[in-house]
């Protein structure tokens, strides 16, 4: 792993990116109408740190960071979507990390929520024989020869500013990620010039705004394009399409702002849709037309079904990484779902037949039951009913026409009856999501949500459009409900449920009690989807931020009952997958290994892993500019 300074001072392509995305993450933050700060001796001057931060971009030239291979994924499947004969894509997913050395001369450190998607396209022409190859036993080294592939672009997505939950006491804290594709470009010379690329499929919403005749233009085209749109298979033209967005979390599944299409087309504009023909896999009605859209856009797919904001976080470093900042699941809940199609859709074409093109919603939970054949190829029960457990996405009934029957699914009785509710509520978007809960408080159990919220989402008039949708996304408002009358105080015990609040930084609540002796020592703590013995921050986790955190949570190892999580047991929205800290004291080591080993963990909310947030580190080392 180079250090970035390294890079940027001996690879003209680092280089040119790194001032680029510099100036971006800038020009983000000049554009923020609130206060930010960088680093943490100017956040310590407002009361808590309660102020909004940025970005530091001195990491892009740190002697102490370097870029962390996260993954590198195969996207055969990408050749329906482009415009020229192709085998698809091969993707190398990078996050930015740094390692500094600690008081007892070891190194510590924790990855970054930057992440570069560096996107090749192959120059194989048999798609078969590229498919077998992948199919075949690994050998990374001859599938991946420099000479087969070509550098198209780099995807970036990155955290640009965060608000604390302090500050976002309903929201329990908002953080703002840009999203762009780049090119590079080498003169004779050796000087690399980086251009942005049309973002995917995601409008420029204030020009669109702007120009009626260039909407009427869109809506001409996706009159034209509606089977393709149900299929997932569409590309929309470059002309409609912005080359920058900015994604808001928290909530972001139902925000506007994560909904371009959503605030292209508001209520009482949707006539102007094309009708959607009867028979189609996933859409039956206007507002599914405009989710299936929403959803397709860069900043939908940022925020439905994801991790944090990302699909692929990738393994941790140990040594990197101490033991209270990693991931137990380091994909999605989307990427867990869609990478069984992309495998069969490969094994396939590897056997000379079509694969079927239909690419799911992204939050979709995929086939109910899957069985597999002799050869691998997984194939599900077309007659088995899908069901989702609690706190995880569904389509409420009353926009159940939206969808065609085979894009829907139910919720699971667990613990009680359950119901499909809108829980986080912007009447502005055109088909909201809803999310299985319990239907009494009987029902409930740890780490399920127990409030619901109504969003009034900024309306982006024509006389404020900026050229960057999303900039101001900052500026929605929240009000949120509880949802069972549980106490929000601190009185906790073993047999009842208390109702954490948003400020302490839990989007929605969370239904909490403390650990009885069994449940401490982990006990039967494997089952999957269950309650677990898990560590929750207190009080005093906000003073970690002050000093290095990996020393300081290792002293405040609080345990409490919260929700388990697996690779089969997802976490609800704005929150992810946490590994057990077995090595520490206070946590059973034998049983906590187990539980790690065995893939599960504690779902805790994102931003209370420092690698999931741009606050809390060190400040980076840079040399001098000449």
């Amino acid at each position: 792993h180079p250090d970035l300074a390294t890079l940027a001072a001996t690879q003209p392509a680092w280089r040119a990116l790194a001032t680029h995305l510099a100036a971006d993450v800038d020009a983000v933050g000049d554009g923020i109408q609130r206060e930010l700060v960088t680093e943490l001796a100017d956040a310590l001057r407002f009361p808590g740190g309660n102020v909004g931060r940025r970005l530091d971009t001195r990491w892009l030239r740190s002697s102490d960071a370097h870029l962390r291979l996260a993954g590198v994924v195969q996207r055969l499947d990408r050749r329906d979507l482009h415009r020229r004969d192709t085998c698809g894509e091969v993707r190398f997913v990078y996050r930015l990390a740094y390692a500094v050395p600690a008081a007892d001369g070891a190194m510590a450190g924790s990855r970054l929520p930057v992440l570069l998607n560096v996107v090749f396209v192959p120059h194989e022409t048999d798609c078969e024989a590229w498919a077998r190859a992948w199919t075949a036993p690994p050998s990374v080294e001859g599938t991946l020869a420099p000479r087969s592939l070509r550098l198209d672009r780099v995807e970036v997505n990155l955290q640009v500013v965060r608000f604390p939950a302090g500050f976002e006491t309903e929201f329990g804290g908002q953080a703002g990620y840009l999203l762009e594709a780049l090119t590079l470009e080498a003169d004779p010379a050796g000087t690399v010039a980086v251009a942005r690329l049309p973002l995917e499929n995601t409008p420029d919403v204030a020009r669109l705004r702007a120009e009626p005749a260039l909407r009427d233009d869109l809506v001409r085209w996706i009159g034209r394009s509606v089977a393709d749109i149900d299929q997932g298979t569409y590309r929309i033209p470059d002309r409609f399409l912005a080359d920058r967005a900015v994604s808001w979390s928290t909530l972001g599944v139902n925000r506007l702002v994560n909904r371009p299409f959503s605030a292209l087309f508001p209520e009482g504009s949707r006539s102007d849709l094309p009708e959607v023909p009867p028979g189609l896999r996933h859409v039956a009605g206007a507002a599914g037309l405009l989710d299936r859209l929403d959803n397709g856009s860069c900043t939908g797919c940022h925020q439905a079904g994801s991790a944090a904001g990302f699909h692929l976080l990738g393994p941790d470093d140990p040594e990197l990484s101490g033991v209270t900042n990693r991931l137990a699941q380091v994909v999605s809940p989307h990427l867990a779902v869609e990478r069984e199609r992309r495998r069969t859709a490969t094994l396939a074409l590897a056997r000379g037949t079509r694969p079927d093109p239909f690419r799911p919603h992204s939050l979709s939970p995929g086939p109910a039951d899957v069985a597999r054949d002799a050869d691998g190829t997984a194939g599900a029960d077309p007659g088995a009913l899908r069901a989702v457990g609690v706190d995880q996405p569904c389509l409420p009934a009353d926009r159940s026409a939206e969808l065609a029957d085979a894009a829907r699914w139910e919720c699971r009785a667990e613990t009680g009856p359950t119901t499909c509710a809108v829980v986080v509520a912007d009447p502005r978007v055109a088909l909201a999501w809803g999310q299985c809960v319990p239907e009494t408080v009987d029902g409930l159990r740890a780490g399920m949500a127990c409030r619901s919220a109504v969003v009034r989402s900024r309306v982006l008039e024509p006389r404020t459009s900026a050229t960057l949708w999303g900039l101001h996304g900052y500026a929605d408002k929240v009000v949120q409900h509880q949802r069972y009358g549980l106490p929000e105080d601190k009185s906790f015990s073993t047999g009842a449920l208390n109702c954490r609040p948003p400020v302490l930084g839990v989007p929605l609540g969370r239904a909490y009690r403390s650990c009885t002796a069994d449940e401490r020592s982990l006990v039967g703590a494997v089952q999957p989807g269950v309650e677990i013995c898990g560590v929750v921050g207190g009080a005093r986790f906000d003073r970690c931020v002050e000093a290095d955190f990996h020393a300081c949570l290792d002293q405040i190892v609080g345990r409490g009952m919260v929700a388990a999580c697996d690779a089969d047991t997802p976490c609800r929205e704005d929150h992810v997958c946490q590994a057990l800290p077995w090595q520490l004291a206070g946590v059973p080591d034998v049983a906590g290994r187990a539980v790690t080993e065995a893939g599960g963990g504690f779902c805790t909310p994102t931003y209370f892993l420092f690698q999931l947030r741009l606050d809390g580190h060190p400040v980076p080392r840079v040399a001098p500019v000449d």
